[in-house]
């Protein structure tokens, strides 16, 4: 399991910007081995190609933490909750610098232009009767010009897409597919249109190895799925439904290692939902028995998982995420909303487990619609109390939960965070302002669309 979970000790931001100022350099080093004409159409081609390969960069590097190989979180030195967001950063991104690869000429043209860059005629054509493979190597080209013209509208569009909220679960994660169909598209024009004088250089190299990387992804997502070298099987030991939760026991075929505070996702082996996958929080581990904490929000956590019965089978991927209770040092406040205290339902089991020597003073303010109805409101309650754990409940409808209240009266040595996105923005934001250490915030992300 990775140890770390702090977002300021995260590694994935590192990773990301040393392969690109790596590729920068690459390239700069392949002007030096290569140097090009001094003229409008070389200045331009070099545009082209830096852009374009960046942006290539990144596309692979998305679709890697999409296939979730195993060791991902590891290599990154990231969670897979937070390398998400990554991956949505890194799409967005390799979407606009598509765009600016594309419109090169139109805003490089006018700049070199004013500097009086000299321009060049293009390149005639010897004439020579090209056969066998030259022929078809010259017929791509055309072809590579214009797919990757198309495929790159394609992926702006499903770029927009993905962001309309309405629509479901299965849709979204079914367009977002055809991204790693774009990609192997792409690949032809990324290929065929490098100069032939730089395959053999360093920078060519690169952009060949980002080729297959990202094609290898790209199949892995198609054919056997995300997380695969992380799934096995499991059924379902028992289903306990209250209100809007869900209670789901399983059992897996093989062990794995899982711990409080991770996550998992699951998917039915049959049925109308077979075969899609969904991240739920892990709230109790004993042995391969894992149980599941899952509230009722869409269709399939409203349509299917309430109707799972005992023995149903499933398909279990993980665990992943590092939202640990290990660093949680000194004085500390968790703080959840709604469903976001199922994993803090596993911490309150590992610490009940601890010497009291190993149980620093610790308290849990939990943000819900309604105390009396809340589902999970006495288990909570029981378990905190075997866990030495004071509870703060607040209700939408009475006193309302204030950041900058709480670290007005105290600033704990550590926070520990599991709520929407506008609620853990104003909590960071309140930590900051108080001047606590960003390193002290250990914060689960669960909105990744």
């Amino acid at each position: 399991m990775l140890k770390n979970t702090s977002p300021a000790k995260h590694g994935a931001p590192a990773v990301i910007a040393g392969l690109t100022l790596f590729t920068v350099l690459l390239w700069a080093i392949n002007l030096a081995i290569v140097p090009p004409e001094v003229t409008t159409r070389s200045i331009i081609h070099e545009l082209f190609y830096v852009t374009g390969t960046i942006a290539w960069l990144w596309m692979a590097l998305a679709l890697v933490i999409a296939a979730r190989p195993a060791g991902i979180e590891r290599w990154m030195k990231t969670p897979l909750d937070a390398l998400y967001l990554w991956h949505r950063r890194l799409g967005v991104a390799a979407i606009v610098l598509s765009v600016v690869h594309w419109l090169v000429k139109s805003w490089a043209g006018p700049i070199l232009t004013v500097l009086a860059v000299p321009s060049a005629p293009k390149p005639q054509s010897s004439g020579t009767v090209l056969e066998g493979f030259d022929a078809f190597w010259a017929a791509l080209r055309p072809f590579s010009e214009t797919s990757g013209l198309w495929l790159t509208v394609l992926m702006v569009a499903l770029g927009l897409l993905s962001y309309v909220k309405r629509l479901g679960y299965a849709r979204w994660l079914t367009t977002h597919k055809l991204f790693s169909v774009i990609f192997l598209g792409l690949s032809v024009h990324s290929v065929r249109l490098m100069d032939a004088a730089d395959f053999l250089t360093p920078y060519g190299l690169l952009n060949i190895a980002i080729t297959v990387v990202g094609c290898v992804a790209s199949i892995v997502l198609l054919v056997p799925g995300a997380g695969r070298s992380k799934t096995v099987d499991a059924r379902v030991v028992n289903t306990e439904n209250r209100g809007s939760v869900t209670l789901v026991t399983v059992e897996t075929a093989s062990p794995i290692r899982a711990s409080a505070g991770q996550f998992a996702f699951l998917a039915p082996a049959s049925g109308a939902f077979k075969g899609e996958k969904h991240p739920f929080s892990i709230v109790s581990v004993d042995g391969r028995r894992l149980v599941f904490a899952v509230k009722h929000l869409g269709d399939f956590t409203e349509g299917c998982i309430p109707e799972l019965e005992s023995g149903d089978t499933l398909r279990l991927e993980g665990p992943w995420g590092a939202f640990s209770p290990d660093r949680m040092t000194g004085d500390s406040v968790w703080i959840a909303a709604g469903i976001g205290v199922a994993p803090f339902i596993a911490w309150l089991e590992h610490r009940a487990n601890e010497p009291e020597a190993n149980r620093p003073p610790t308290r849990l303010l939990w943000c819900v619609r309604d105390k009396a109805s809340e589902p999970l409101m006495t288990e909570v309650l029981e378990r905190a109390e075997r866990a030495g754990v004071r509870v703060e409940v607040f209700e939408s409808r009475g006193t309302r939960f204030s950041p900058d209240a709480l670290f007005a009266e105290e600033r704990p040595e550590t926070i520990a965070l599991c709520a929407g996105e506008g609620l853990a923005r104003s909590v960071a934001e309140a930590w900051q302002r108080a001047g606590g250490r960003p390193e002290a915030l250990v914060r689960e992300h669960f909105a990744w669309r």
